[in-house]
């Protein structure tokens, strides 16, 4: 049985960002998240996506990548 609990609602929220760009490659897919977040999401949202990476709740590389870029 799995009890991690579920991803917090910016992780949630990063992940379909990063789904909208799931047909570019990686670098490029970052770049969009990245800008994305940065153009929409204030200090404390990026916050609280830093901390759900820090979590383990991230695996997906261009959310990880991203993150690098803001």
């Amino acid at each position: 049985m799995n009890t991690k609990p579920p991803p917090r609602p910016a992780v949630k929220q990063a992940m379909a960002i990063a789904a909208q760009y799931k047909d570019k490659p990686g670098d490029k897919a970052a770049m969009m998240v990245a800008a994305q977040i940065r153009m929409f999401w204030d200090p404390h949202m990026q916050k609280l996506l830093r901390d759900g990476i820090a979590a383990g709740e991230v695996d997906d590389p261009v959310i990880l990548k991203a993150v690098d870029l803001i």
